[in-house]
């Protein structure tokens, strides 16, 4: 492999990163984009995907969004991309008010025996989904979770994706 590439693509899919992080999300596509034409490894392929599917998820292209993370789900090269992108399908679900496809995606990601950070992702990404949905009980009860599973375990709530989530539909709704 042509490492100057490789380490262009990786730079360029960081950069996106950080874009995402700092809410600049038409500018993590076009960055990620642009690192897929170097051809990266398919482990960093994946990463990059994720990341622009959750760019179009949370500029409401669920469609595309969709699509990025149903191929992810199956091919990813890593457990984590896989998981990650079935949370985000559950979460579109959710988005879009569908019941049955959001408790097949739940059923699938959910698995008591998962490590600690994974549990916390998924009672995150489910809290958030049953917010969307209406279910403020059992949203609280899984954020409460979440919450009492990183204390015990020492993980800081603030590294996981539906804390800003959360963080962005509330901004959304006071701007309503």
């Amino acid at each position: 492999p042509n490492l100057t590439r490789l380490f262009r693509a990786r730079i360029l899919s960081s950069r996106g990163l950080v874009a995402g992080l700092g809410g600049e999300h038409e500018r993590v596509i076009r960055l990620c984009h642009e690192a897929l034409a170097y051809d990266p490894e398919p482990v960093e392929r994946d990463r990059i995907l994720q990341n622009i599917g959750e760019a179009f998820r949370v500029l409401g292209y669920r469609s595309p969004a969709r699509d990025t993370f149903l191929i992810l789900s199956c091919t990813a090269q890593e457990h984590e991309v896989q998981f990650a992108a079935s949370l985000s399908l559950m979460l579109i679900a959710a988005e879009d008010g569908k019941l049955e496809s959001f408790e097949a995606h739940r059923r699938h990601v959910d698995r008591p025996d998962m490590p600690p950070s994974l549990r916390i992702d998924y009672l995150q990404h489910y809290s958030l989904a049953a917010r969307i949905l209406g279910d403020e009980a059992q949203s609280t009860c899984a954020a409460s979770d979440a919450v009492a599973l990183a204390a015990k375990h020492g993980i800081n709530l603030a590294q996981f994706t539906p804390v800003r989530a959360r963080q962005t539909l509330e901004h959304r709704q006071n701007m309503v």
